[in-house]
């Protein structure tokens, strides 16, 4: 029998609810159900009772979770020995993140740095691609996990699962220079000042490659607000090379709030414009065959816990 099965009956039990230990396992409640009538026919005997406050364990089933815990809790001493013992001579897998051009790994460096002192022997790397290519490199395997924009009813290949990360604003980068800021309008309830789609008609905009859904986005807004930009525009994939033109005031590019705001910059400032500037859906994508891999389930964790308080944040400025 798995360990995982023995983690799960655990998780289980400390929750008292099928469906709150699935929610932390990330995994189906009717799966999770499965495992848990796996295990008891394997024993021969129910781990759980249903009473008033929930999920609780029966005679027997408290027996076997003791056992459970000793299981888990030696082979994490196993482990730990071997680390102790072998070092860095335990080989390392490789894990690939797939990240798109216009969000730099600034906006998940918190999640990195937890992940790099795990304790998990990978060697974490990250690629930059497209959301339709990140997508393709996930079926194919060259990426394990993928962090993408996706509308809600986005059709995906069945052999991916998706976990939604946030929805975030899309920002103005100005330079700090641009005389168009004079038009711009603050108000304390928000972070950013404001300025109107009508002030941006006269301006250059530096835009993402033909064919991203932040071009799309991008080509959405000017269509619904009629701005069509008449000088030539300047397509670029890095963040970083399009914020360094935006500071020389070579023109405005879009950026998402978050890496607005985890990576300020003292040239550049920026703004929010009208609603018809869509919102982007931020979610992870990986295999629905890599779901219980430990390093998976790890990444995952830190994923929800550093974009859910990203989310909060943004409720809060919404509000």
């Amino acid at each position: 029998m798995g360990l995982e099965k023995l983690e799960y009956l655990l998780t289980v039990e400390e929750t008292g609810s099928i469906s709150k230990a699935a929610e932390i396992l990330y995994m189906s409640q009717p799966s999770l159900s499965k495992s848990i009538a796996s295990v008891e026919s394997s024993i021969g005997c129910k781990i759980f009772q249903r009473t008033s406050t929930g999920l609780k364990p029966t005679v027997e089933g408290e027996r076997y979770l003791l056992y459970a815990r000793q299981a888990i809790e030696l082979q994490r001493e196993m482990l730990a020995d071997l680390k102790r013992c072998c070092g860095d001579g335990l080989p390392r897998k490789r894990f690939m993140l797939g990240l798109t051009p216009m969000r730099s790994t600034a906006t998940l460096s918190k999640t990195l740095f937890n992940f790099s002192n795990s304790g998990i022997q990978v060697e974490l790397r990250s690629t930059i691609a497209s959301d339709d290519e990140l997508i393709k490199k996930l079926l194919s395997g060259e990426v394990d996990v993928a962090v993408v924009t996706l509308t809600p009813n986005t059709r995906l290949d069945p052999a991916l699962t998706r976990h939604h990360l946030c929805s975030e604003r899309l920002l103005l980068a100005v330079s700090a220079q641009n005389p168009v800021l004079r038009k711009a309008r603050f108000d304390l309830k928000d972070d950013f000042p404001y300025l109107s789609p009508q002030d941006l008609r006269s301006q250059h905009f530096i835009l993402s490659t033909e064919g991203t859904r932040l071009y799309e986005m991008a080509n959405s807004f000017f269509q619904a607000e009629g701005l069509y930009p008449q000088r030539t525009m300047i397509y670029e994939d890095n963040i970083d090379i399009a914020r360094a033109l935006v500071a020389k005031g070579l023109g405005i590019c879009f950026i998402n709030e978050r890496l607005a705001k985890a990576d300020p910059r003292e040239d550049t400032c920026y703004c929010r414009t009208e609603g018809t500037l869509p919102i982007r859906h931020v979610y992870a994508l990986w295999r629905k065959s890599d779901a219980q891999r430990p390093d998976m389930s790890i990444l995952f964790k830190l994923f929800c816990e550093e974009w859910r308080e990203v989310q909060w944040h943004m409720d809060e400025s919404y509000s």
